[in-house]
């Protein structure tokens, strides 16, 4: 149900909320000259969609704790048995599908993890989503000046993302 609510948010703002619309569109026939305009939007329309999931599924991340964080996201086995030998390091990955969830899937299985973030313009829209981020083993730090403190936590075998 949540997920078919954030679809139908990511339609209302496909229609409704055009905001950057224009440079999401030059932007896919940069990157996928042999679509047509109609898959041109027909693509920024899934998009939003995705995005709205991707949204409504971090508004529910606060209810995520050790007891039901296997519900929203499971780790496999192997790649337990990686982290497991790890000694920390450094975990990359793109904004794809909710990378949100990797913070409350490695701190609540007890995986110290230490995210860089964007600092947000707002400072009521920072306290929002840190608010959000904020779960057991996991901390944050700014990307402005953050070079120190990442090394710090390498040097400390945590996990850096």
């Amino acid at each position: 149900m949540a997920l078919f609510i954030g679809r139908l948010l990511g339609t209302f703002i496909y229609y409704f909320v055009p905001l950057r619309q224009n440079v999401a569109i030059q932007n896919i026939k940069i990157a996928f000259p042999e679509y047509s305009p109609p898959e041109v939007k027909q693509l920024l329309k899934n998009t939003c969609k995705h995005y709205g999931m991707v949204l409504i599924d971090f508004l529910r991340m606060p209810n995520l704790d050790a007891e039901n964080i296997s519900d929203f996201v499971t780790i496999d086995e192997e790649t337990k048995k990686v982290l497991d030998k790890c000694d920390g390091g450094i975990i990359m990955t793109g904004h794809l599908g909710n990378w949100e969830a990797f913070l409350p899937t490695l701190g609540l299985n007890g995986y110290p993890f230490v995210v860089v973030t964007q600092t947000q313009k707002s400072e009521g829209s920072q306290k929002f989503f840190n608010g959000i981020r904020n779960y057991p083993n996991v901390s944050l730090i700014p990307r402005t000046g953050s070079r120190k403190q990442m090394l710090r936590v390498l040097e400390e075998h945590k996990f850096l993302g």
